[in-house]
């Protein structure tokens, strides 16, 4: 398996207010970029550097996010 990236939080691509980050992950082909925040998890296009999806479902925040390796998949972990 392949070690998990911890990368700085991408001011840039947050809207202001948008809360604090709680965990970040790369996809293994550097286009996209899952962003924890809140109960939430914004997915951008780095490339694009756009916002594709926010996935929810989430009750409390979001402190874990990591995508498989072949990069289809993206699992999340709050408490």
């Amino acid at each position: 398996p392949e070690p998990v990236q911890f990368l700085p939080t991408p001011v840039s691509l947050l809207s202001a207010g948008a809360g604090p980050v709680a965990a970040a992950a790369q996809s293994p082909d550097g286009a996209r970029l899952a962003v924890a925040v809140g109960p939430a998890v914004v997915v951008w296009d780095l490339p694009a550097k756009r916002e594709l999806f926010t996935l929810t479902g989430h009750t409390d925040t979001v402190n874990a996010v990591v995508f498989s390796p072949d990069g289809s998949r993206i699992a999340t972990v709050s408490n």
